[in-house]
């Protein structure tokens, strides 16, 4: 796991995204995010979850068509995902028309992500539309950067076959408290 470090004063390229693409974007091997426009932007950008707000319909497709494309179970999912927060980097290496990916979405411009570097801590409390952005970042005095409890959702998912160990291990030792 890769822990990415933001440096004070320096002036930063931004994609905000729907709250579940940032995620899937960081920790769920999206490697190609579908537009409507293309981009010459390359290079490291912040990923940054956005406050978008869908119907519960919309989200629960879009959480089904997150596990599905990356293979998780819906448990794997954080059941509160982060808004409004600067969340992580990927690199942006390519924009094509058609890319070889389970994540493009045929007809649209295809943007090509690669090397996901969560923060050590979301920064909180940026409020953008969905776009590409320049911001730079002035750490607040007296804040102290700290991992983010497991709790939050922020940390990344489990693979379906690390969930299906812990299942095993939690159902073996709770036969063992009870024999």
């Amino acid at each position: 796991m890769h822990y990415e470090t933001l440096a004070p004063g320096h002036e930063y390229t931004v994609l905000s995204l729907p709250p579940i693409s940032a995620w899937a974007l960081l920790f769920a091997d999206k490697d190609v995010e579908s537009r409507g426009w293309s981009t010459t932007q390359r290079g490291r950008v912040l990923v940054h979850a956005a406050n978008e707000r869908a119907s519960l319909r919309e989200s629960q497709a879009r959480r089904a068509e997150v596990c599905f494309l990356a293979g998780l179970p819906p448990s794997a999912l954080p059941r509160i995902l982060a808004r409004c927060a600067i969340l992580g980097s990927v690199e942006l290496v390519d924009c094509v028309e058609e890319a070889r990916s389970k994540w493009a979405v045929p007809g649209k411009q295809h943007w090509i992500f690669r090397d996901p570097r969560p923060l050590s801590a979301p920064i909180q409390d940026i409020e953008a539309e969905l776009d590409l952005w320049r911001w730079t970042y002035e750490r607040k005095s007296g804040v102290r950067e700290r991992r983010v409890p497991v709790r939050s959702g922020i940390v990344p998912a489990l693979r379906a076959s690390q969930v299906e160990s812990a299942r095993s291990a939690s159902a073996a030792a709770t036969l063992r408290k009870r024999g």
